[in-house]
């Protein structure tokens, strides 16, 4: 999959990505964001050996071999989303399939665990329900006696 940036006519390949990854992470609010990840990049044209193709237009297009003197970054964003994996996740997984390429699909076992915790954790509260407020003995309140 290669990246293209375009102004006026003219095309410039910036690079070619070999895998994707959808990865998951979580802000200071607590909120998870699921991003679908272009992964394994390379100067345009590096993937046939075409350091041709990366010179006339690539990373940098300083006729170099390809970066043009400019770092390539380890990761570019496709799709970013709040809360729901499906978009990022679905389109992931068109691309990897139509595309031939790896898709490391990061998210999935962690929504498993997820899921599982969430379980557990309800199981827990309802074991509790019955015990009472805190500062309860046998469900009923402790302290003065109000006749």
């Amino acid at each position: 999959m290669v990246l293209q940036r375009r102004f006026g006519g003219e095309v410039r390949e910036r690079f070619e990505a070999r895998a994707l990854a959808l990865t998951r992470s979580i802000d200071s609010d607590g909120d998870h964001w699921y991003d679908l990840m272009a992964t394994d990049l390379h100067p345009a044209g590096d993937l046939a050996g075409d350091t041709a193709g990366a010179n006339s237009g690539g990373w940098g297009g300083g006729g170099d071999g390809g970066s043009g003197g400019r770092k390539i970054p380890a990761s570019h964003s496709l799709l970013r989303r709040i809360h729901d994996p499906a978009e990022p996740l679905q389109l992931g997984r068109w691309l990897a399939h139509h595309c031939a390429m790896p898709f490391d699909d990061g998210i999935s076992n962690l929504e498993e665990q997820e899921t599982l915790r969430l379980e557990e954790l309800q199981k827990r509260q309802r074991q509790l329900g019955g015990v009472g407020a805190p500062g309860s003995v046998g469900g009923e309140a402790t302290g003065r006696d109000e006749r």
